[in-house]
């Protein structure tokens, strides 16, 4: 392998990657997928809180809802507006959830749409059906991620290995990597299954591993971020919760611009994978 061949090779990579990212803009893609978001994700993580509390308990669910809340608090009430929600969802009627599916598949559609536009290949099936047919395992995802929260993780959210720096800084450092994998198994489904590249392994794992890592790293330090922020609601006429929106939709833009850049990531790999040649000899 020829040391100086390596840079040429990255170059030639990312040089892909960023022709690629300008000819969909990332960025308007990311507010897209945002946009559908908007409509199906509170849906979505209603379904697993209610399917959660019929599992664990509602008191499991609300539990964990208050475990998150002591991280978030702050002036714009996202703790009680969390806490809130998680007591609505434990209990609410069994239609509700067949009636959130609806909005769901709408985000499940947004996603296969939004990942079509950067692909060579055209989607040669209907998306709205794709979207549709794709729904329940949006909400499959939903159903484990909370329930490993509530079963696996819950217990790190009240300092089990003390109340000392290094103690929650251990805490951190299991809850990142605990998440970090959710994270990765969920992404790499994703980019699979909702896109219209048959994405090879091997790109696919790498892709989905980077992308939840600067996920994973980028949600913690939202609480960090939350915490700080200080009349945030000024800007929208002293009115928190029109703050508390804007603040909620604006940190879940750059979660889905980490999933796209990480799709993005994936597809450059399967199309144009890196190989170092040997200089030929003579």
């Amino acid at each position: 392998m020829s040391a100086a061949r390596v840079p040429a090779v990255w170059r030639d990579f990312f040089r892909g990657l960023r022709s690629r990212a300008g000819r969909s803009d990332v960025l308007v893609v990311a507010a897209a997928l945002t946009c559908y978001s908007a409509i199906g994700l509170v849906p979505l993580f209603a379904i697993g809180s209610r399917v959660t509390a019929a599992v664990l308990g509602p008191h499991e669910v609300v539990r964990t809802a208050q475990g998150i809340a002591r991280y978030i608090r702050g002036p714009l009430q996202l703790d009680r507006a969390t806490v809130a929600f998680a007591r609505t969802a434990a209990s609410a009627p069994w239609w509700t959830v067949l009636a959130s599916l609806l909005p769901v598949s709408l985000y499940a559609e947004g996603t296969v749409r939004c990942l079509e536009r950067f692909s060579r290949v055209p989607e040669r099936r209907s998306r709205v059906l794709r979207g549709r047919l794709l729904t329940p395992l949006y909400a499959a995802a939903a159903v484990a991620i909370i329930l490993l929260v509530s079963g696996a993780v819950r217990p790190l959210f009240f300092d089990p290995f003390g109340a000392g720096l290094g103690a929650r800084l251990l805490g951190l450092v299991v809850a990142f990597h605990i998440s970090w994998a959710i994270c990765t198994c969920l992404l790499a489904a994703v980019y699979r299954l909702f896109g219209t590249t048959a994405l090879r392994l091997r790109p696919l794992l790498l892709a989905a591993g980077f992308a939840s890592a600067w996920l994973t790293c980028q949600t913690l330090a939202f609480t960090v971020v939350i915490r700080l922020i200080s009349g945030f609601a000024r800007a929208y006429g002293g009115y928190a919760p029109a703050g508390a929106i804007a603040a909620i939709t604006f940190l879940v833009y750059l979660d889905h611009l980490v999933v796209v850049f990480g799709y993005l990531l994936a597809l450059q790999g399967h199309e144009e994978p890196l190989r170092w040649r040997p200089r030929p000899v003579g």
